[in-house]
């Protein structure tokens, strides 16, 4: 098991994860996606949703160094009010943060 609480993560000015609290469990395969710049680097990351859709258990979406959204890809799904594929889900669930 893996647990993170708290983490933070600053490159001179730019705050790339900010308070991450997260637990994943032995044997789990967690995928984290987010923008350019949205503080992802900083963890571990995929650029490839197809591939992260089709073997990771849960996805974390962070935006801005900040989690906006983890779960399983129909959790996803149900958040995001959309039964896309990954990527229409992030496409979605980043947007709407934005406005």
């Amino acid at each position: 098991m893996i647990e993170i609480l708290n983490l933070n993560k600053a490159f001179e000015n730019v705050q790339a994860v900010k308070g991450l609290d997260l637990t994943i469990a032995g044997g789990e395969l967690f995928g984290f996606l987010g923008p350019n710049g949205a503080g992802m680097t900083a963890l571990m990351s995929t650029h490839t949703l197809e591939i992260a859709q089709e073997i990771c258990h849960r996805i974390g979406i962070i935006n801005r160094g900040t989690l906006i959204q983890s779960g399983t890809i129909e959790s996803l799904q149900k958040a995001a009010r959309h039964d896309g594929n990954l990527e229409e889900i992030f496409l979605k669930i980043v947007s709407e943060e934005r406005e």
